[in-house]
């Protein structure tokens, strides 16, 4: 049966309310002030509150305002013998259900209580989903980051000394799928990879979309010699489970972060090593798993000074803290300046030049590597142009990180910033690596092809320090080889290295490349290496990395 309460000064009104409630079948109480109505409410709130709004002392809009704040504050329709908008109106914005003048009727307190009654079912319901969808995530249906960490709080709490293992999941390549087939085929593989890791466990399991590309998992109560073997299973399910991308069936592949604890212990630190591991796990390579081990706090310090740097780069971003200096590269028969390296330079916020490598590094890590060349290919463009107003033919070497060659983005870039400028295609270098190419072959030769198509040239850096680098010979349509410094550096000592370059002269006249040397330090490197062919030089002996052109060559 439900409850009511009634609350009214005059002893005739709560008679006749108590007897209309009784007859509607609402097992009734009633009080005749509002300071013993908070009483009764508190000691065991009602379903439904009848309330007299003029009353001395606690009337009842402050009596209804009171009880807003309990957990399971009970539907309050208010009632009086006053019958106007003004009263109404401040009822119900102070969260009464319904407003109703006396004398009250049956028929008008049924209709009043059904009406109150579906009001609050309503509001029930929405706030029941509210509350689910601020737990789950909406892509894939499982958990989110939030409720993850709450349940595994909550557990910890009444699982006593049970083993526990935190996995940390991150689909491989998934930025690629976003930039290839379209976000929505990435949906698709973020839902597809879910629905796996969901039938991968057990019912007390948790498993959550954490952010991003990243899975968490939660195996309670399992033996810790059998989670490596359950990362195994989880690993080569995603793999198996073919998913269709662009029309065609795809394999995927995850990495792994693992750490053991138990129930009992802070869960935050837990969470926090098997980030760590998945980290040191992204860190290695692909389809990898890595379980956290004490002795990896050591890289938690590492990463900690790579977070700092992504805060410096990012401000550095913001505030356009960054220049370019330029390095000659020399003809060797001539002496002149053939064209010239951009390099990009950034500051940090005392104006402070901050070395490439550290912020370079930071920006491939974390997916800024392609706003930074955006940044150079067009600021390299407009000093072309400047160059050739001031009646400089050099050319400019710019290069690109593996994780720009290929980029949709960056190609149109091009594509305007020349249509814009007007300058000569020709004048263009592109630097790629053999890592470049390493990630996706087909990608960069196809960003070779366009831009070649364009008039621009492209150069294979650091050639000879991967093992793969004469293999990108014949794959991509490269006109220069740059011999990477560690091979020019102990030349007059090195017969080795001697031969090394030897025999790249030769294979560059079989593809029709020009060759040039980096780290060309003295004048005697310099003469050896146009003896035996090489084309051009780069290196201090000709000129460091300065703000201006021409400054550079001097």
């Amino acid at each position: 049966m439900r409850s009511a309460l009634v609350v009214d000064d005059s002893p005739i009104e709560l008679l006749m309310t108590k007897t209309l409630l009784e007859r509607l079948g609402y097992a009734t109480r009633t009080a005749g002030n509002g300071h013993d109505a908070l009483d009764l409410i508190l000691e065991d709130a009602p379903d439904v509150v009848i309330c007299d709004i003029t009353m001395p002392g606690m009337d009842g809009l402050e009596l209804l305002q009171q009880t807003r704040a309990l957990e399971r504050p009970p539907v309050f329709i208010m009632a009086t013998g006053l019958d106007d908008a003004e009263h109404a109106v401040a009822s119900l914005n102070s969260g009464a259900y319904g407003y109703l003048t006396k004398p009250l009727r049956e028929e008008q307190l049924s209709r009043a209580l059904w009406d109150a009654d579906s009001s609050r079912e309503s509001e029930l319901r929405t706030q029941h989903e509210h509350e689910r969808l601020s737990r789950s995530d909406p892509l894939t249906g499982l958990v989110n980051r939030d409720e993850f960490l709450r349940r595994l709080a909550a557990g910890s709490l009444n699982q006593g000394d049970h083993p526990l293992s935190i996995l940390f999941i991150n689909i491989d390549g998934l930025r690629y799928v976003n930039n290839t087939f379209g976000h929505d085929e990435g949906d698709n593989v973020l839902r597809h990879v879910g629905a796996i890791l969901k039938q991968s466990v057990r019912p007390g399991d948790i498993v959550a979309r954490y952010g991003g590309d990243v899975f968490a998992v939660a195996l309670v109560g399992i033996d810790p010699d059998n989670t490596g073997a359950k990362a195994q299973t989880i690993s080569q399910s995603v793999e198996k489970a073919r998913v269709m991308l662009g029309g065609r069936e795809h394999s995927l592949t995850v990495t792994i972060g693992i750490a053991l604890g138990h129930a009992h212990t802070g869960m935050g630190a837990l969470v926090n090593n098997a980030d760590l591991a998945l980290l040191l796990a992204k860190e290695k390579g692909r389809n990898q798993i890595y379980f956290y081990r004490d002795e990896d706090e050591a890289h938690r310090k590492e990463f900690g000074a790579l977070f700092n740097n992504l805060e410096t780069l990012k401000e550095a971003l913001q505030a356009g803290r960054f220049s370019m200096h330029y390095q000659p590269i020399v003809h060797l028969v001539s002496g002149a300046p053939h064209h010239y390296e951009a390099l990009i330079r950034m500051k940090d916020e005392a104006g402070n030049l901050m070395p490439p490598d550290v912020f370079i590094k930071v920006a491939e890590k974390f997916d800024l590597a392609t706003r930074i060349d955006c940044m150079v290919v067009k600021a390299c463009i407009k000093k072309l142009a400047e160059l050739a107003e001031a009646g400089n033919p050099a050319g400019l070497a710019i290069n690109l990180s593996g994780r720009s060659v290929g980029n949709a983005e960056l190609l149109a870039l091009i594509k305007s910033s020349l249509s814009e400028t007007g300058v000569d295609p020709g004048k263009i270098i592109f630097e790629i690596t053999e890592t470049a190419a390493f990630h996706n072959l087909d990608l960069v030769r196809q960003f070779v092809r366009e831009a070649k198509q364009l008039g621009c040239r492209f150069a294979l850096d650091d050639f000879g320090v991967g093992f793969s680098s004469f293999y990108y010979i014949k794959q991509l349509d490269i006109d220069y080889l740059k011999i990477d410094g560690s091979f020019i550096r102990n030349l007059l000592e090195s017969a080795n290295d001697l031969v090394f370059v030897q025999a790249m002269v030769e294979i560059s006249r079989v593809y029709d490349m020009k060759v040039v040397a980096e780290w060309v330090e003295n004048d005697k490197i310099a003469a050896l290496l146009g003896r035996i062919g090489v084309d051009y030089g780069q290196g201090y002996h000709f000129g460091k990395p300065m703000p201006d052109c021409l400054q550079a060559s001097s």
